[in-house]
């Protein structure tokens, strides 16, 4: 995975996070953020370490488990700074 396959997969976490935001009932909120949060231990399982440095596949996954707890806890502003956390890194890549 390069930053190109992430940053789509992370535009599919923020769907998600608006979902989460547009659910009508803490129910509906409970069962998107369970959602959102397996689809961010996938695409931590899928990123490879190998194809970012170090430090930054630690702060990939550091911030993809802050997303997957944040959806879990229904803190929709945490989620999307660890989303934008991640995506920092790709600007300093290049």
């Amino acid at each position: 995975m390069d930053w190109a396959v992430l940053e789509l997969r992370l535009r599919t976490l923020e769907q998600f996070l608006n979902k989460i935001e547009n659910a009508p009932r803490d129910k509906d909120k409970l069962t998107i953020g369970l959602e959102a949060s397996r689809i961010s231990d996938k695409i931590i399982h899928a990123t490879e370490p190998r194809a970012f440095s170090t430090t930054e596949y630690e702060a990939i996954i550091t911030n993809l488990e802050h997303v997957s707890l944040a959806c879990f806890m229904d803190n929709m502003q945490w989620a999307r700074q660890s989303i934008e956390n991640i995506r920092k890194l790709s600007h300093n890549d290049a």
